[in-house]
């Protein structure tokens, strides 16, 4: 036959050409191409399943990484089912290779394996453990444990390579694994939360078993794509899904490589552990197989696997659950933390005390706050109300003027100044114009310093707080002895009780000690006890009352509120989060409902309508 024909009779183009009897070469790329790579007849290129265009060179909408390898030819973004638009990332290949902080556990299990003593070794890349008797003759497996720089979010590690060496020695040399141990995995991916909002302990373990296996006294030259045909579940042995695969590694927990294979080996060995990742912080190829996806504003990260700033983690929704913005009324963009724009509350929907709703035009609610001049336009102590005639500021206790701008008689200090507060004389009542106590005009302290003036009662000191010195005169009086003008010198009347007025009840008359409102303590009755809130009440504290899952007995002395896993809400953490059931001293349990949601008392579901099923996951 001619270049390029073949056939019994020479009558048909060979794979890769069209338009006998020329046969002229086809125009298509190789990599997107399946079977003969174009129509014999028409030269029309016949692209692989995931690939379009004139040549097959265009990975379809949804698709990405045209690759000769791959037999759909671009792979399906995954993006956690946010978007189906992605491309190639642009980081590079990198690796993680660090043999610091290995661990020997003895079993596989979730958390609670007894540690091998190991010594690491940074020079070499090796980490080793030297076993005991117990050990040696110990039934249960062995896995090394991989450290922190392995773990966490390696989702651009899906596809790189994981290799490892591994040796056992000190048994008996030579020696196969017997068939039985076969069935124990090499390779275990845990994640102990498949849900972050949750938190709830559920977890997915991934396996891989190898071909080959290692033999006793000899090195072992592991490595194992990460790649969803090499694992499966290993409760069911079924096949792990590329979501699956994807899921554990967004949030990698534990990494188990196995360590004893034979019986009896004394000395085990890990070395040049290297996992391939990607990074942006390195040069080199790109890492073509790691998507980017096109996130939605409320998400982020290359496959749109965290929230974005400003928005929260909700339970409901595929794989990791929805993205839903802050409820915040535009004043805070991270949740659950403070308040912006001098407004405060769950929902940063109040304005904070000292500043004022600023009017706004049309119908809209006033989303702004300003504070009130009072006396400056800072955060102050003082509260306005709007007027007709204009605004009224509404001096607290202690201050007065027309803005405020001066402290009351009987208070000291100096409002104009940042920082500055009116407080109350502290004369202990023997000033001489004392007026009947702190805040009645009249009361004997300077304005600004606080100085008292004019102490009585055979007091001295700023605050009338000590006994005054006298010089007795060795004079006799008609009828008075020398010792009863001593004492009416040097003889102080009682003193005040030293306690916080909001928290005392009262005060010994003998020793001064304070006697505490309920639910308070300390010295001066200053604070709340633990387990109680609401001091500045002035009424005494109010018991905590937390419910039984709050996470222990205190809780905000402030506001009250208890502190609640995440499936559980209310101040006292007594009530279950919505799309949870079940509540109970370890929280809720979220409802198995693929829609709707589900009674908090039985867990039923409630389906939309159009859909049925006890999990609402049928048509």
């Amino acid at each position: 036959c001619k270049p390029n024909v073949g056939g019994q009779r020479c009558e048909h183009c060979l794979p890769g050409f069209f338009g006998y009897p020329e046969c002229r070469p086809c125009d298509c790329d190789a990599a997107g191409v399946s079977g003969a790579g174009c129509d014999a007849v028409t030269g029309q290129c016949l692209c692989k399943e995931n690939v379009e265009g004139r040549r097959c060179d265009v990975c379809r909408l949804g698709t990405f990484d045209l690759g000769a390898e791959n037999p759909k030819g671009c792979t399906a973004c995954f993006c956690f089912g946010v978007t189906g638009e992605c491309t190639s990332s642009e980081l590079h290949q990198d690796t993680i290779a660090n043999m610091s902080g290995w661990r020997l556990l003895m079993g596989s299990g979730g958390g609670g394996e007894e540690s091998v003593q190991v010594k690491h070794d940074e020079t070499a890349q090796r980490a080793e453990a030297t076993l005991s008797k117990r050990h040696v003759d110990a039934e249960l497996e062995l896995y090394w444990a991989a450290p922190h720089a392995y773990l966490g979010d390696q989702l651009s590690s899906y596809g790189g390579e994981l290799s490892f060496r591994v040796r056992a020695s000190g048994g008996q040399d030579g020696h196969r694994t017997p068939p039985g141990d076969h069935q124990q995995p090499d390779l275990i991916l845990r994640v102990v939360k498949i849900e972050i909002v949750t938190k709830n302990g559920s977890h997915m373990s991934l396996i891989h078993r190898a071909e080959r296996q290692p033999v006793v006294g000899e090195t072992f030259h592991g490595s194992v794509r990460l790649l969803e045909g090499g694992f499966q579940h290993d409760a069911s042995g079924r096949p792990a899904s590329r979501e699956e695969l994807a899921m554990v590694l967004q949030d990698l927990q534990a990494l188990l490589l196995r360590g004893r294979t034979g019986p009896g080996p004394s000395r085990l060995t890990l070395s040049h552990v290297v996992m391939e990742t990607a990074s942006a912080n390195v040069s080199g190829p790109l890492a073509r197989g790691v998507e980017r996806c096109l996130c939605p504003a409320s998400y982020r990260g290359g496959s749109c696997q965290e929230c974005a700033r400003g928005h929260y983690r909700d339970s409901r929704g595929s794989f990791l659950g929805r993205c839903l913005p802050c409820d915040c009324n535009g004043h805070s963009d991270a949740c659950e933390q403070h308040c912006d724009h001098n407004t405060r509350g769950d929902h940063c929907e109040l304005c904070r005390e000292g500043c004022l709703p600023r009017d706004v035009q049309g119908d809209e609610p006033s989303s702004q706050c300003f504070p009130c001049p009072c006396p400056m336009t800072i955060r102050s102590n003082q509260c306005c109300v709007q007027k007709p005639e204009g605004l009224e500021c509404l001096c607290r206790e202690g201050y007065e003027g027309k803005n405020c701008e001066r402290c009351a008689p009987g208070y000291f200090g100096n409002p104009m100044v940042i920082g500055s507060e009116c407080k109350a004389c502290q004369c202990n009542g023997n000033a001489a114009d004392d007026g009947g106590g702190p805040g009645v005009p009249g009361s004997s302290c300077d304005p600004v310093t606080g100085r008292c003036h004019e102490c009585r009662h055979h007091r001295a000191g700023p605050r009338c707080q000590d006994c005054e010195r006298v010089t007795v005169a060795w004079v006799r009086r008609p009828g008075v002895t020398l010792a009863a003008t001593v004492r009416s010198l040097v003889a102080c009347p009682c003193a005040a009780c030293r306690c916080d007025k909001c928290g005392m009840k009262g005060c010994d008359g003998r020793s001064g000690k304070c006697i505490c409102k309920l639910g308070v303590m300390g010295h001066s009755c200053s604070t709340c006890e633990p387990g109680y809130y609401g001091f500045d009440s002035c009424k005494g504290c109010e018991p905590c009352e937390c419910a039984v899952a709050a996470l222990g007995s205190q809780c905000d002395p402030r506001s009250g509120r208890c502190r609640c896993p995440p499936s559980v809400t209310g101040r006292r953490c007594e009530l279950c989060q919505p799309g949870y059931w079940n509540y109970g001293p370890n929280g809720c349990q979220r409802c198995e409902c693929t829609t709707g949601s589900c009674d908090p008392h039985s867990g039923r579901c409630s389906c939309k309508g159009g859909v049925s099923g006890e999990q609402c996951d049928q048509c």
